[in-house]
């Protein structure tokens, strides 16, 4: 399974501060470079993962299990932004985890 992992993905995570006259603002700033495995879903893959309470997916990104992968946080692959929807660990075994993702707005 590790050849799959040939895409550089790069996390980031939200950072906010304060600015000037009280004025919040927010930013994306990358937090690490990991391999992965991007792949878009099609056919009963995009179905079922549309079953997910949070909405569409159109994409699983797959990743060596990290403890500190939230759903705040997005990926960046290339110029592509993608928002996590879920991050699954399917078998519970803390190997890997399934990010199913949309294109971030």
């Amino acid at each position: 399974m590790i050849g799959n992992f040939r895409h550089r993905v790069t996390l980031l995570r939200l950072v906010q501060q304060d600015g000037s006259l009280g004025k919040v603002t927010t930013s994306w700033t990358p937090l690490t470079q990991i391999w992965a495995q991007v792949k878009d879903l099609s056919g009963r893959e995009w179905y079922e993962a549309r079953q997910l309470p949070e909405g569409e997916v159109s994409t699983e990104i797959t990743v060596r299990f990290r403890a500190d992968i939230v759903r705040t946080m997005r990926i960046q692959h290339g110029t592509t932004v993608y928002e996590i929807v879920a991050v699954l660990d399917r078998d519970g075994r803390r190997k890997f985890l399934r990010l199913m993702c949309r294109e971030a707005a």
